[in-house]
C-alpha cells in the first residue's frame, strides 16, 4: 500500500540516521524529519488519528530545534541528515554555510508546516486540549526570534498563525472565539502597512 510503501522509506531514513548520527541514537534533526514526514504520510492518506500521533512528535522536536536561536548546535544534526542524503558527495558547504542555508531553506519553513498541520488535525478530531499550547509556543517563538525581521513579515506571519487558530476554533463549533481570531488577524493587517506583503494577505 501507499502507507507501507511511505513508511518503509522513513524507516530508511531512520536507521541510517541511527547508523550515520554522533549521539549513538536517531540524530534529533533527522527525528524530527522523520515524524514530520510521517504526519505528511497519515495526513494525505486521511488518517488524521495516525497523522496526529506524528504531528505532536513532530511539533516537540522542531520546536525545540528552533528554539535553540542560531547556534552551532545544529551543526553536528545538520551533517548527519546531509550524510544520509547525499551518501556519495564529496564536497560539502562550510558550517557557516550549512546554518545559513538550512535555517531559510529548511528550518522557518518546516516550522511553520507542522505548526498548521498539527493545530488543524486538532481541529478535525474536535481535540479541545493541546492546541492551544501549540499555538501559544508559536507566538512566543515568532515573537523572540523574529524580532530582526522586517515589520511587514512580521505581520503577515502572525497572521498566519491566527488564521491557522481561527480555523481550529471554527472546527470545534467555537464560532465567536472563531470570529475574534479572524478580526485579529484582519486588525493586524489593517495596520497601515503598505507593502505587498501585507496587501496580498489583506
Amino acid at each position: 500500500t501507499r502507507a507501507a510503501g511511505g513508511r518503509d522509506a522513513v524507516g530508511e531514513l531512520t536507521r541510517a540516521c541511527l547508523e550515520r548520527g554522533p549521539f549513538g541514537r536517531a540524530d534529533p534533526l533527522c527525528q524530527a524529519e522523520v515524524d514530520a514526514a510521517l504526519m505528511d504520510i497519515f495526513d494525505r492518506l486521511d488518517e488524521p488519528r495516525q497523522a496526529i500521533v506524528h504531528a505532536q512528535k513532530a511539533w516537540a522536536e522542531w520546536f525545540a530545534l528552533a528554539s535553540v536561536g542560531y547556534s552551532h548546535e545544529w551543526l553536528p544534526s545538520i551533517h548527519a541528515l546531509v550524510r544520509v542524503l547525499a551518501p556519495n558527495a564529496t564536497a560539502f558547504p562550510s558550517d557557516s554555510e550549512a546554518l545559513s542555508e538550512w535555517m531559510l531553506d529548511r528550518l522557518a519553513g518546516q516550522i511553520q508546516h507542522v505548526f498548521s498541520c498539527v493545530v488543524r488535525l486538532y481541529g478535525t478530531l474536535r481535540i479541545a486540549n493541546g492546541a492551544e499550547a501549540v499555538i501559544s509556543e508559536m507566538h512566543e517563538w515568532m515573537t523572540t526570534n523574529l524580532a530582526h525581521f522586517p515589520v511587514e513579515q512580521r505581520v503577515v506571519l502572525h497572521a498566519d498563525v491566527l488564521e491557522v487558530a481561527g480555523n481550529y476554533y471554527d472546527a470545534l463549533g467555537d464560532a465567536q472565539k472563531a470570529y475574534d481570531t479572524f478580526m485579529q488577524a484582519s486588525e493586524l493587517l489593517a495596520q497601515g502597512i503598505d507593502h505587498p506583503y501585507v496587501v496580498n494577505k489583506r
